[in-house]
């Protein structure tokens, strides 16, 4: 979730957004740095179990034409959050506005997102490895239209027609469960308390079953133990996640930004101004 603060003027780090998205692909992940109250509490319990906080939102890339319904040539993050004035001002695909599992466009949430000037995108590719992986498990998807473009888009649209409206779960219980064991056996009696609450679902948990549905993350992991920075790669290998148990598929994030600061000037020695 971000805020609606306008920048004065293009100031923010990161590349040029307009360079990086025909790089971005189905089954990438998608990153986001909120600087709401919501956003700024999973970012300190991240920080406090795992040391690092940077992300606190995280959705799957869908390019058009991958799920039914989508428009070749569009971007959309498949994402469980919160929408239009409930959240950033951008309803879901169908114009909805709700707290859940949703489809969006992806280049109106940037736009709304990364107004404020602390807020942050950032783009994580699947691996080479993943590619493969989809690519030998759906050889007939890039040829069959009915099936999307990308291989495994078939398995995403399954998955989709199953979660598609699911209610984000902003349970307390189910975020510190997900960083720490000793938190797990509360989740299980809040559930058993509020039933309701079995079927909702975190961004990353959603995250984590899209991944398992295609085989990209072992299925005897948790997805309610899933955080957003679990699926990160640090630079130096391997991810943040704490317990070890979400493997690296994707590459390092990219940060970028739809206000890209302007390059340094340089004086005539060659030094920057």
């Amino acid at each position: 979730m971000g805020s609606a603060e306008s920048l004065p003027a293009p100031q923010k780090a990161g590349a040029p957004y307009a360079a990086v998205r025909p790089d971005i692909r189905t089954f990438d992940l998608l990153l986001f740095r909120g600087k709401d109250p919501a956003s700024s509490a999973v970012a300190a319990v991240q920080r406090c179990f795992t040391g690092y906080g940077e992300y606190t939102h995280v959705g799957v890339a869908v390019r058009g034409g991958d799920l039914p319904g989508t428009e070749r040539g569009r971007l959309y993050v498949w994402e469980s959050t919160a929408s239009g004035p409930l959240g950033d001002g951008v309803p879901d695909v169908t114009g909805r506005a709700f707290v859940g599992v949703q489809l969006r466009d992806y280049d109106e949430v940037a736009r709304a997102y990364d107004r404020h000037p602390d807020t942050r995108l950032a783009w994580a590719p699947l691996l080479a490895a993943g590619r493969a992986h989809l690519a030998a498990a759906d050889p007939t998807a890039a040829r069959d239209p009915a099936r999307g473009f990308s291989p495994g888009s078939g398995r995403l649209a399954d998955l989709f027609a199953d979660l598609n409206g699911t209610r984000y779960d902003a349970a307390c219980c189910a975020l510190l469960g997900s960083v720490n064991w000793v938190c797990r056996p509360f989740r299980a009696v809040e559930r058993c308390l509020c039933p309701v609450t079995r079927d909702w679902l975190f961004c990353s948990e959603l995250v984590c079953l899209v991944y398992q549905h295609v085989g990209l993350i072992p299925a005897d992991v948790d997805a309610r133990d899933a955080l957003p920075v679990d699926f990160v790669t640090a630079p130096e290998g391997g991810t943040y996640d704490a317990d070890g148990s979400v493997p690296e598929i994707l590459a390092p994030p990219v940060r970028m930004t739809l206000y890209p600061a302007p390059p340094p000037e340089y004086t005539r020695d060659g030094g920057p101004r």
